[in-house]
């Protein structure tokens, strides 16, 4: 789903005006994003979480010439899903779940 969807479907469902939905989710990421290059973690629980990491300084070597380069320490953002979502995705439901939908 691309942003310009997600602004309509959301527009829609709140009855709020494509801009201001849009001015919300720009703000949202803005927010997000000044906490990543903080250094801290982003946590939208029973979603996701967003993390800044390190990857070790390695060697690598070039299969066609042979050359080895290093490559420094950097930072890389990293997505984890949260256990439910992952779930979810996977169609494995907690028996807590299935109780609830038989009782339903």
């Amino acid at each position: 789903m691309t942003r310009q969807k997600m602004v309509r479907k959301i527009a829609k469902k709140t009855h709020q005006y494509e801009s201001v939905v849009s001015d919300v989710i720009n703000e949202y990421i803005e927010l997000c994003r000044q906490q990543l290059l903080e250094g801290g973690a982003v946590v939208m629980r029973n979603f996701i979480k967003l993390e800044v990491r390190d990857r070790k300084p390695r060697f690598s070597r070039n299969p066609q010439t042979g050359k080895v380069e290093f490559y420094q320490t950097r930072k890389y953002v990293k997505c984890i899903a949260s256990r439910k979502l992952r779930k979810e995705i996977n169609g494995v439901f907690d028996s807590e779940d299935i109780e609830e939908e038989e009782e339903s």
